[in-house]
């Protein structure tokens, strides 16, 4: 999960966890979380 989503963001970053519990998001959440960057930059 060390995809790299933007220049300053992965997909491990974005689905680490402090409890010990999985969170591995499926192939449709991985789409949605490709979008989380650019609507992030748009915003700022």
């Amino acid at each position: 999960m060390n995809e790299r989503l933007s220049q300053h963001m992965t997909l491990g970053e974005l689905c680490k966890t402090s409890v010990r519990i999985e969170n591995v998001p499926g192939v449709a959440q991985v789409e949605n979380l490709r979008r989380v960057p650019a609507a992030l930059q748009m915003s700022r």
